[in-house]
């Protein structure tokens, strides 16, 4: 159990220079862009989207599709949004 500890000791003792983010420009949200992106979203241009998007693509890492927003907004499974319930 010793030589364990001592392995990790000496492992995680090694220094090295870290990396850092001083030298890299990130570009900036304009004014603009801050607007458009900070505007309500209606719930009727998340249903326009929803109707024309393609039902098989899935567009984020959860691997959810359309077929599943479709279902829950007009198959019957009800969805919450803000305080108002649509079944």
């Amino acid at each position: 159990m010793h030589e364990v500890f001592r392995y990790f000791k000496l492992f995680f003792n090694v220094s090295w220079d870290r990396c850092n983010l001083d030298e890299l420009e990130f570009p900036l949200v304009n004014d603009y862009h801050n607007y458009e992106l900070s505007k309500i979203i209606l719930e009727e241009q998340i249903e326009e989207m929803v109707i024309e998007a393609n039902v098989n693509k899935s567009l984020g890492l959860d691997g959810f599709n359309f077929s599943l927003f479709e279902f829950f907004f007009w198959g019957g499974g009800g969805v919450e949004i803000g305080c108002e319930s649509h079944v």
